[in-house]
């Protein structure tokens, strides 16, 4: 199914194909495979791919390139690649420009995610009883 998804050109079906590879979850283990997979993934734009190609990288003992990709999928809007790129900044592996760029573009993409649409689900999970509260009030006077 994940081969199929991915001759289509899906970005999850890129993404789970090459975290099959790289687990040996139902195909022969093969690292080379998955960063083949995780990088059409990361191309497309999912965060999460690049995130895990970081991981690799930096596995392998390639930090710069591991920092390349955690800037990267920061800067997508990925909190946990944020931050490793803030760890790096306290460790000194991070330079405070590219940090403070990191923080820009990551603050950016997420304000780029605010909607309207996207806060209403927010704030029913965030305050169950005022929405119920809400709905209450208007099945009794009609109004919706």
């Amino acid at each position: 199914m994940f081969n199929q998804a991915a001759k289509l050109g899906s970005l999850d079906g890129y993404f789970c194909l090459a975290s099959a590879y790289r687990l040996g979850d139902g195909v022969e283990k093969d690292i080379e495979t998955a960063i083949y997979y995780y990088k059409l993934a990361a191309i497309g734009g999912h965060e999460y791919a690049r995130n895990s190609l970081a991981i690799v990288e930096a596995k392998n003992g390639n930090k710069d390139r591991a920092i390349k990709h955690y800037i990267i999928a920061a800067s997508c809007g990925f909190d946990d690649a944020l931050k490793v790129i803030g760890e790096g900044y306290k460790r000194g592996h991070v330079t405070k420009d590219d940090y403070a760029k990191t923080l820009r573009a990551y603050q950016q993409s997420c304000d780029e995610m605010k909607s309207e649409q996207r806060l209403k689900p927010q704030e029913v999970r965030d305050n169950p009883g005022k929405v119920r509260h809400a709905v209450l009030s208007s099945m009794r006077t009609g109004k919706s």
